[in-house]
């Protein structure tokens, strides 16, 4: 289909441990203690009142990250097609700061494949991996580019050397560690080779400030008299539709499966006047900044009981 034009991806630079929502973890806090015991100077450890001090000091000049809370992100959406329950939630509770990434550079990278989509940092430039539970991969390893998994487990990424022409490719396995020498790759885009569905058509109408899709089959009928903000590509009969910055989801007949309820963020791309909106979802994965962070919702297809 011919789909519209992609227009343009949470954690703080120290690390990336997101995990699923569903996951309770706790933290050792002797663990926790032993660590900032150890790392105290010996002249403030011995002066309660200075250590006190210091500790003060130092909330007042450091900037952490702030967490989401539960009651901010957005409730389960269900909808039926096909005889299933379609079913579009968070993947994970999002950490890593929306605003690290540099997503202009990524307008046609925010899709995941074999598992894992490329993002890349706003101030180095340098890209990494992120997988369903946005666990990040490769970040310590300050790859130049990086190039979709394989279906073998490996990658190909570039080591920055400071030569954009001359700097060495490797291959790297699902855990960012780098298995060996690797060849530069083709020119053209990271996705070359995967094949947007057929049979539908969405259409662009209106004018400046104004603009609205609609869809179509490929005889030129009109499926849904809706119109929509933005209407993705399609993925197993399924795409994403965007309406006042909400998702939803639409199937190949034009019938709505989740009307537009699970809201995104309103950003402006790094380096331009356009906003990034959502128009992926490869492996049932959407990518979407919600809260501020960097979100991942996933569709999940419940077969009917037998």
């Amino acid at each position: 289909m011919a789909a519209a034009v992609a227009l343009a991806v949470c954690l703080a630079l120290g690390g990336c441990d997101a995990r699923p929502a569903e996951v309770d973890e706790t933290s050792s806090g002797s663990a926790a203690a032993e660590d900032i015991t150890s790392s105290v100077p010996q002249d403030v450890a011995s002066s309660g009142t200075d250590a006190a001090d210091t500790e003060e000091t130092s909330t007042e000049t450091t900037s952490e990250p702030q967490p989401v809370l539960a009651s901010e992100l957005p409730e389960p959406v269900t909808g039926s097609y096909n005889g299933q329950t379609i079913t579009m939630r968070l993947a994970f509770t999002p950490t890593l700061d929306w605003d690290e990434l540099w997503t202009y550079k990524e307008t046609t990278r925010l899709r995941f494949v074999n598992g894992y989509a490329i993002v890349s940092e706003a101030q180095s430039g340098h890209e990494f991996y992120i997988d369903r539970y946005g666990n990040c991969i490769g970040r310590d390893k300050n790859f130049a580019r990086c190039k979709p998994f394989g279906e073998d487990g490996r990658a190909l990424a570039e080591l920055d050397g400071g030569s954009w022409e001359q700097d060495p490719w490797v291959y790297v396995d699902r855990s960012g560690e780098v298995l060996g020498p690797g060849e530069q790759p083709p020119g053209g885009s990271t996705l070359d080779g995967r094949e947007e569905e057929g049979g539908t058509e969405v259409r662009m109408f209106g004018e400046p400030g104004a603009y609205y899709q609609q869809l179509f089959d490929d005889a030129g009928n009109l499926l849904n008299e809706t119109k929509f903000s933005r209407i993705g590509y399609f993925y197993h009969g399924l795409a994403l539709i965007i309406q006042d910055k909400k998702i939803g989801l639409i199937d190949n007949q034009g019938n709505i499966v989740i009307p537009p309820t699970i809201a995104y963020d309103k950003t402006v791309v790094s380096g331009s006047v356009w906003e990034y909106n959502p128009e992926f979802m490869d492996e049932d994965l959407v990518i979407a900044p919600i809260c501020g962070k960097l979100a991942v919702l996933e569709i999940i297809r419940s077969q009917p009981a037998v």
